[in-house]
């Protein structure tokens, strides 16, 4: 086992605070770290979904198997998170691409895309007390990873 992982799982264990919450706060340090190494298309796609199963999914598997093989972390959660701060950052560079008004959220989660990406649940996991430890985490994992493309 690399003893990255060891120090990763450490710190998880220090910094969570809320600990049924194990399993997003495992995953969403890795999808957001991930997802920042990732490129966004030089123009708009077409099919932003397409692009992202056809030519985003195979550079992220293999990172996150590596991580699932060296601590619990549930793949597809990590996975599905990934795809979702990829299209934040997505929409956020090209903000015409999508449907955008959303009269139940305010407007930067409305213009940047989190009301159709974000489920309500992960956007309080996201500001509530785990919020240090999910942003301190992903500054780990992004040391850790090494997306090719």
């Amino acid at each position: 086992m690399n003893f990255q992982y060891i120090d990763y799982n450490r710190i998880a264990d220090t910094e969570i605070i809320d600990q049924t919450k194990r399993s997003d706060v495992l995953s969403l340090p890795l999808a957001l770290a991930i997802s920042n190494t990732l490129h966004i298309p030089t123009t708009a796609v077409e099919g932003p979904e397409s692009y992202f199963n056809l030519q985003i999914i195979p550079l992220i598997t293999k990172t996150i198997s590596e991580f699932g093989q060296n601590m619990i972390l549930d793949q597809k959660q990590c996975l599905e998170h990934t795809r979702m701060f990829w299209f934040l950052r997505y929409t956020a560079a090209y903000p015409n691409s999508q449907l955008m008004y959303s009269p139940a959220h305010d407007f930067f989660d409305t213009i940047f895309g989190v009301s159709l990406f974000v489920a309500p649940e992960t956007h309080a996991l996201l500001d509530g007390p785990n919020k240090n430890a999910i942003l301190g985490l992903a500054r780990f994992a992004t040391n850790m990873i090494e997306v090719k493309e």
